[in-house]
């Protein structure tokens, strides 16, 4: 396995050692992250932990996961800002295996180049940390962009409703179905990409779908990347996480059976009927029965759950969700063209008059204040009433 230029220890090596700014004794920083103030206990020196981070110069925090912490970073080489990905010590404390298994995400997220997966520049280990250097995406998560609706409905209405029922406080202001046609098509793309390469995401959902400001969806967090058909899921961490997200997981992968590109597709389509309906394909009350939920529950009717969207995109949403893998897509070209003939039956000039492709989505980011418009004029184009037409 190839790493970066800044190895200084081997793969499975967990020491963290760094050399005190005062007095130059090395100091064990296996618990502490990038960043942290450090205490030399040699002579009481008290210095921040690898701003300076190889040929990256750390700025500031921009996230944080289960298992790794994302800086904003300036990449000398590159002459850009680039999203640090660093595996918390935490995480590789309580589970060494994690190193291998964030070093092989870096190694396979690199393979899969395409203009809709989240690119990895670089990844290795510095100085006992195990890195990733990648795109820095400026836009949203799905789940944000949903959360964002739901905020804006409230607004609206006054605010949430008291009393309401679980049902009602998981709910979500469903969005626009020529929306989800771009981003399910744009996700598709990226996702071929993987599948060319004979793997699987294993964990679509839209915490790992963004949207950046000039309309463009990257698919992010290949965590669980694995081959197709292997016989075991390779995931870092442990508990449910290995498992994938109960909400939007595969049949195939509840009942432990061989999994293909068919997984990531069921995903997706779970994804797409939450942005549409505005509530996931099924909802129990923990999360086993939720997993049982989608190999044996019936998936009722798109339609008639979610009346305002068109028929031809609740069939794709049903053949996504196919319990048999062999029910569904055959390719994720097949399911582009299905995704692609619903938008022009919307986009069709006497229903609406928009630009399909990239622009719906950054027209949409600008009219929720999701991203800065690039004109005033763009605002009004594209209101927030433009899109619940």
């Amino acid at each position: 396995m190839r790493f970066g230029p800044h190895d200084t220890v081997t793969p499975m090596d967990q020491s963290r050692i760094v050399n005190c700014t005062g007095c130059n004794a090395p100091v064990d920083v296996s618990q502490y992250d990038p960043l942290q103030q450090i205490a030399c206990p040699s002579c009481g020196n008290s210095f921040e932990l690898l701003r300076r981070f190889g040929s990256y110069t750390i700025e500031s925090q921009i996230g944080l996961g289960g298992t790794s912490v994302v800086f904003l970073a300036q990449s000398d080489a590159l002459n850009k800002k680039v999203a640090l990905k660093v595996l918390l010590s935490e995480e590789l404390l309580r589970n060494p295996e994690s190193a291998a298994n964030f070093l092989r995400e870096g190694e396979l997220t690199k393979k899969m180049s395409h203009p809709n997966i989240v690119e990895v520049y670089e990844f290795g280990v510095f100085q006992g940390f195990h890195f990733m250097a990648m795109e820095r995406l400026v836009g949203k998560a799905l789940n944000q962009v949903l959360d964002h609706m739901q905020k804006l409905s409230q607004d609206r209405k006054g605010g949430p409703a008291k009393g309401e029922s679980q049902d009602k406080a998981m709910f979500k202001e469903p969005l626009p179905e020529l929306v989800c046609l771009e981003i399910a098509m744009q996700a598709a793309a990226g996702l071929g990409a993987a599948h060319a390469l004979n793997l699987v995401h294993g964990d679509i959902k839209p915490e790992n779908i963004m949207i950046t400001n000039d309309g463009v969806v990257k698919v992010v967090d290949f965590g669980l990347v694995q081959f197709a058909n292997a016989e075991k899921l390779f995931a870092e961490g442990e508990g449910y996480s290995v498992f994938g997200t109960p909400l939007y997981i595969p049949p195939e992968r509840v009942r432990g059976e061989p999994e293909d590109f068919r997984t990531d597709l069921y995903s997706l389509g779970a994804t797409l009927y939450h942005l549409l309906r505005g509530l996931p394909p099924y909802r129990a009350k923990d999360l086993t029965e939720l997993a049982i939920m989608h190999t044996q529950a019936p998936l009722l009717s798109f339609h008639a759950v979610a009346p305002n969207v068109s028929m031809t995109t609740c069939k794709v949403i049903e053949k996504s969700l196919k319990k048999n893998i062999k029910d569904r897509y055959a390719s994720h070209e097949e399911l582009i063209k299905d995704l692609m003939f619903a938008q022009d039956l919307i986009t069709q000039p006497h229903i609406r008059e928009v630009k399909p492709g990239r622009q719906v989505l950054a027209d949409f980011m600008i009219s929720l204040g999701l991203a800065p418009p690039k004109e005033p004029e763009e605002v009004k184009k594209k209101s927030w009433a433009f899109w619940k037409k």
